[in-house]
Parts: C-alpha cells; sequence; structure tokens
C-alpha cells in the first residue's frame, strides 16, 4: 500500500494556502540533503536547517503565512517565526524526522518522503526523452544478459526496469498531447495560441528525435533483435536457468515464483513492442491536428484587412435603417443584400480551407532482381581482369617467384624468364616485395630478397641485380 509508506500528512503542507513557500523550501532542503561534497549532509543540525529556511523566506516580498492547522488567526510575517512554523511543519508532517545520536539530536529526511519529493520535482522538469537511447539501452542490457547469463544475468531487471519508464512516458506524451490540444482549443488570440503550441508542445512534449520515428533510422528498429533475444531466454534451459536464479537472489523468493516473475517480464517486454506501432499512429494523430490548428493560425494571423470592422459596422447600420418593425420584418422582403466586399474569397466556396492531411507511408514493394545481358556479364568480367592486372599486391609477384623457382631454394635476378608484361611488371616488383602491402602479404615473409651493386641488362629491362632466397623455416 501506498499509504502505509508514506506518512498520513505527507501532502497537507502541499494542499494549503503555504503551498507555494513550502515548494520553495523543500527543494532547497532536497538540495542541502544530497550535497554529495558535503559528507556530513545526511543528519544536519536544527540550526543549519532552520538558517536554510530562513535564507528562502527573506527573498519573500510579502511574507504572511497562516498556521493551517490551528484555528486561531496568527500570521508569520518574519522571516524567523515564518521558518520555525515551516520547520515544526515538515516535522509534524513528516518531511522531517529527529534522530537521537547520544546527547544530540539530528534533523534528517524521511526516506520515503524524499522518494516522493523525487518523483515531483521529476514532474516538474518534463524532460525531453531520446527514445533511441531508450531503445539501445534496453537492447544492450539484454544482449548482455543474454550472452552472460551466469556473470552478467542481473542487468536483465534493468531492461524490465527502463522499458516500464519507456512505456509510461509514451501514455504521458498521449495524455500531455490531449491536454494541449484542449488547450488549444478554447484559445481564441491567435498570439497566444502560437505561444502555447511552442511553450507547451514543442518545448514540453516533443520527443527529442520525434522527427526518426517515422523514418529510416527509426529507433524502434532494434524491437526485432530484442523480440528474439527474449525469445531465446524464454526457451534456452541454459539461459533461462541463470536468469531464474538471479532474480531469487534479488526478490528473497522461491524458484517457482522467480520464474513466474522472469515470465512475466519477458512477456511484458515483448508486448510493449509488439504495440508500440498503435501507441505511435495516436502519437501522429495528435501531432497532425495540433499541427493543423496552428497551421490554420498562421495562415489567418498574417492577413490584414485595412477597415474591415468599420465596412463591418457601416453594412450592419444600413441594414438596420431598412428594417421595419412591422410589414418588412415579418415577410422579409426589401431587406437590400449586403454589399461584396473587394476580397470575395471570404464568402465564396474557395474560402473552406481544406487542412493538411497526414502524410501517409509509401506502400511497400517487393524489389527483384533482373537478369543481366551477356553483353553486361562480359563487359563485368573484362573490367574485373582489367582492375586484377593493375592491382600491385604481394600475392601476384609470388605466385610469380613460385612458378620461376619451382624446388629451387635460391635464384638470381638473370635466371629469371619475362614472355609477358604481366612478368615484367611481377620481375620489377620483386625488388620492392620486403615493403608492399596487401593480399599476399603474409605469404610473401616465405621469400628474402638481397639486392646487389652490380646490374643487369636484358632485352626487356635493365636493372639492379638481386639473389631471391627461399625461406624454409617460414610456411
Amino acid at each position: 500500500m501506498i499509504f502505509g509508506k508514506l506518512p498520513d500528512e505527507i501532502f497537507r503542507p502541499l494542499a494549503g494556502p503555504n503551498r507555494h513557500v513550502f515548494e520553495k523550501v523543500l527543494k532547497q532542503i532536497n538540495r542541502i540533503f544530497g550535497d554529495e561534497e558535503n559528507p556530513e549532509s545526511d543528519a544536519l543540525r536544527r540550526d543549519s536547517v532552520l538558517t536554510e529556511i530562513h535564507q528562502i523566506l527573506i527573498s519573500e516580498e510579502h511574507l504572511a503565512l497562516t498556521d493551517e492547522d490551528s484555528t486561531s488567526e496568527e500570521i508569520y510575517n518574519t522571516p524567523s517565526s515564518a521558518a520555525e512554523y515551516i520547520y515544526r511543519r515538515l516535522l509534524a508532517t513528516g518531511w522531517l524526522e529527529i534522530e537521537e545520536e547520544g546527547y544530540h539530536s539530528f534533523i534528517t529526511p524521511n526516506p520515503y518522503a524524499t522518494l516522493l519529493l523525487e518523483a515531483l520535482l521529476h514532474i516538474e522538469s518534463s524532460e525531453k526523452k531520446s527514445y533511441g537511447l531508450v531503445v539501445v539501452s534496453i537492447l544492450s542490457h539484454i544482449e548482455t544478459a543474454i550472452k552472460q547469463p551466469q556473470e552478467r544475468g542481473m542487468v536483465f531487471l534493468n531492461a524490465v526496469s527502463a522499458t516500464r519508464e519507456f512505456s509510461a512516458h509514451l501514455r504521458g506524451i498521449l495524455f500531455s498531447l490531449k491536454e494541449v490540444q484542449d488547450l488549444l482549443i478554447k484559445t481564441k488570440d491567435p498570439k497566444e495560441i502560437l505561444a502555447n503550441f511552442f511553450a507547451e508542445f514543442v518545448e514540453g512534449i516533443l520527443i527529442a528525435d520525434y522527427k526518426t520515428l517515422n523514418s529510416a533510422d527509426n529507433p524502434f528498429r532494434f524491437r526485432g533483435r530484442i523480440i528474439e533475444l527474449l525469445r531465446q531466454a524464454e526457451m534456452l534451459p541454459e539461459i533461462k536457468q541463470h536468469l531464474i536464479e538471479h532474480y531469487k537472489e534479488h526478490y528473497q523468493i522461491d524458484a517457482e515464483n522467480a520464474a513466474y516473475r522472469l515470465q512475466r517480464d519477458i512477456e511484458y517486454i515483448i508486448k510493449i513492442f509488439k504495440g508500440i506501432d498503435g501507441r505511435l499512429n495516436k502519437i501522429d494523430s495528435f501531432c497532425a491536428r495540433l499541427q493543423n490548428r496552428v497551421d490554420e493560425t498562421v495562415r489567418f494571423i498574417d492577413r490584414t484587412m485595412p477597415g474591415a470592422s468599420n465596412r463591418i459596422a457601416d453594412l450592419l447600420r444600413n441594414l438596420g435603417e431598412h428594417l421595419d418593425d412591422t410589414e418588412d420584418q415579418a415577410e422579409g422582403q426589401n431587406i437590400p443584400a449586403p454589399p461584396r466586399t473587394h476580397q470575395l474569397k471570404l464568402f465564396s466556396p474557395f474560402s473552406i480551407y481544406p487542412p493538411h492531411g497526414r502524410k501517409e507511408k509509401p506502400s511497400a514493394q517487393v524489389l527483384r532482381s533482373r537478369a543481366l545481358s551477356p553483353e553486361a556479364i562480359a563487359r563485368k568480367n573484362i573490367i574485373r581482369a582489367y582492375m586484377k592486372k593493375r592491382a600491385f599486391e604481394p600475392m601476384r609477384v609470388v605466385r610469380y617467384l613460385d612458378t620461376q623457382m619451382g624446388g629451387r631454394t635460391v635464384m638470381h635476378a638473370a635466371e629469371f624468364s619475362i614472355e609477358s608484361v604481366d612478368d615484367l611488371i611481377s620481375f620489377l616488383l620483386i625488388r620492392h616485395l620486403p615493403r608492399m602491402h596487401g593480399k599476399g602479404q603474409f605469404s610473401a615473409n616465405a621469400f628474402s630478397v638481397q639486392r646487389k651493386k652490380t646490374r643487369i641488362e636484358t632485352e626487356w629491362v635493365a636493372c639492379s641485380d638481386f639473389v631471391v632466397q627461399r625461406r624454409l623455416d617460414v610456411k
């Protein structure tokens, strides 16, 4: 039960006439008790707490706190008296507690009240959510738990927790969108409509990566992988058993209840990610209606009609002069037609402006590979052969050396034969073989090339002499 954990009167300071002052005080108290730089911030002396409250009340312009529980009409209008009243009030309603340590008394926050305050502060901040980061985080936790279920299976609980927060945030967006839609419908001032749209919708509700929800970089593209991993955890005993052990250790329950909880969490995550399309469609529908409302506002807000109000007033005045209280009013005759204005569009069928429709997703198409013609295949083969000849890779030289040397271990440059252009290129690259990189680099280590100071001349080429030796210790 919620109220079994929280004090019974925990909400009274936030529901009375002094709630705005209590809000400021609770925020400041939450900061000083959570000061990581001060190791003694977990428990403070009474004077320290009163000093912090007093500093907040000094900045209040009109300080007049009334005692909410007393029937007297006493008003605390000085920082000192108001600080004492707020301190007593927070102790009485359970926000603060007195902890005795020997002869000293310390003030500590109620742990459950602290959780409540942090939840309220989170609602106030309403930070934008990056769904790409959330989904990738869930996937990372599940992958880690599946790959190492015995050592790191505990992180599966983080995936369940992140999924619950993710689902709750989606529901919150839907409810917030309904509130913004109702607010825009009730608002008549165009400037106020635009202000509310950007303040409440764009800055307060819009998802951080909302534009990618229907694109190729959709953050939910990983949900197939998530469901696949969950099915593995559900079906493979060697994974499921380790996860059950982690559930037993975490919740301090028996094996049967741990297996039930694990199965329930697996089905919950699968259900959330399978039903994500329906929620996204609702969000898109609300966004489309809000954008149509703003489009209409922008379309008419900049349309000026100089003297329109005066012309309409004259029209109604002239119409009233021609109306007769007796016969003309009864029969509806002799009533002049309204004069035509300069902007005929306002009174024509074209004045009905159709709203922008939602962008439809492109229909799925089956991609079929077309068969290549024999000419195209022959052209590709010729290009492939040409590029292969141009590639100066170690493997090309290694093949040439294996062909020329055969079973020999040592061979001089003058003993190599050159019968084609390919042989010539391979022969010229022999001297550079130790420094060549690429395909066949490790095979080239089987040969040692030693240069000489002499030169050789053939009908093909003139170059420095060298000797190639096959290393028998390298395979």
